[in-house]
């Protein structure tokens, strides 16, 4: 793979690397691709491909749901931007449209988003992937390891309970979007 491009014929690969599940399986809500730029010991090893090039490629995989790692990039909403383009696309060619969960917390930084932050991450997102395709997760990076080093964090108690912490907020922060999106109280 050269830099700053997506993987070629990945999607091709991957659906026929799973040929003991029907295509109806592998389009069900059993079946997700989560992506990336990789966050061991709080890198990013990976984050040469941008989201513009690999989104195309990666929504030819046949999946239920894709867990796409956002709260960490430059510009959050830009992936929304572009996966709603993609969803579209999809529609338009009769294709199904997979659930798209967005990352809303960045596990690599110790900075803590509150439930509010979260829920103007999914509103903003929801002006371009449908709300009821839309749901939320975590970005890459926790770990239940104590051996997984967290620089920016100090010693693994303080990281822990910051996970603990950060999925709390995702947790209350998607719940207030739902009831948003549904035209409840924020």
């Amino acid at each position: 793979m050269r830099r700053g491009q997506a993987p070629q014929r990945s999607a091709d690969s991957s659906n026929s690397s799973t040929p003991c599940l029907t295509v109806s399986r592998r389009n069900s809500a059993a079946t997700g691709v989560h992506t990336c730029p990789g966050n061991a010991n709080d890198s990013a090893h990976s984050a040469d491909i941008d989201y513009a090039a690999l989104i195309p490629e990666l929504f030819q995989i046949e999946a239920g749901y894709f867990l796409m790692q956002a709260a960490s990039e430059k510009d959050p909403g830009r992936v929304a931007r572009l996966v709603g383009r993609e969803l579209t696309a999809l529609a338009g060619a009769g294709r199904q449209q997979p659930r798209v969960l967005l990352g809303v917390t960045d596990p690599t930084s110790p900075r803590l988003e509150t439930a509010e932050h979260v829920r103007d991450q999914l509103v903003n997102a929801a002006r371009f992937i449908p709300a009821e395709l839309l749901g939320s997760t975590d970005d890459c990076g926790f770990s239940p390891y104590l051996i997984d080093e967290k620089p920016r964090h100090g010693s693994p108690d303080y990281a822990r309970d910051v996970a603990f912490a950060k999925v709390a907020a995702r947790v209350r922060g998607t719940q207030m979007a739902s009831d948003h999106l549904a035209g409840g109280a924020q």
